[in-house]
């Protein structure tokens, strides 16, 4: 925790949710005004773009980001990293665990092997870093959120196949909604069985946002 807000009586930390209306103390304070601000960073613009198939590039970024977020919470990781992500996805998006048809290889990094593999270097950090998606991956309008084609879709700069990954954001962000609000109950639920995931989201929550909540409970 390098920067810490200041908690001035006008500051909103979201939309409808002011700093000083917020118990830093009580882990409940804090996990709905967390809410409040996922809401209005991801939901909301997630569930008004998903209204319409031609925003559909814009949802998926939308949800590369939001796992990404829940990634780290989940974690309590400071940044994100490619293997957190890759493992996130697996085990929270298991549509994406299987393998391609072939591995995707690249000229200067490791082979794209799953589909969560794609989903990270193809999806996400090509929207993130390069501002699109390679050619073997697509946005388009599925029967299940993803689909794996092995031929037809993309080539290598020789001329042989290249597998490729398609995928639906709007389908996409529907499964993370249920994702993202499965996390949420369990941060509330008092089971012990949530203890180390409430751990982690306030060690993630004190190191983005500034504000130590690492006594709430």
């Amino acid at each position: 925790m390098f920067h810490r807000p200041v908690q001035a009586p006008d500051r909103h930390f979201s939309r409808s949710t002011l700093y000083v209306k917020i118990d830093w103390s009580k882990l409940s304070s804090v996990v709905y005004a967390f809410m409040d601000r996922i809401t209005d960073w991801y939901i909301g613009p997630g569930s008004n773009l998903a209204s319409d198939w031609h925003n559909a590039f814009s949802v998926m970024a939308i949800d590369c980001l939001l796992i990404d977020m829940l990634a780290q919470f989940e974690k309590g990781a400071a940044e994100s990293s490619a293997s957190m992500y890759v493992d996130f996805v697996k085990r929270k998006l298991p549509e994406f665990a299987p393998n391609l048809p072939a591995p995707i290889r690249r000229p200067t990094r490791p082979d794209l092997v799953t589909g969560a593999d794609v989903l990270y270097s193809g999806f996400r950090c090509g929207i993130v870093h390069e501002a699109h998606i390679p050619p073997y991956a697509a946005i388009n309008p599925e029967p299940g959120i993803v689909r794996y084609v092995a031929a037809g879709h993309a080539v290598y700069a020789d001329g042989t196949d290249c597998s490729s990954v398609f995928v639906d954001p709007i389908r996409l962000f529907r499964k993370l909604e249920g994702v993202y609000e499965s996390y949420i109950a369990q941060l509330l639920d008092p089971d012990p069985s949530n203890e180390n995931l409430r751990l982690m989201f306030k060690r993630k929550f004190t190191s983005n946002y500034g504000i130590d909540v690492s006594g709430a409970v």
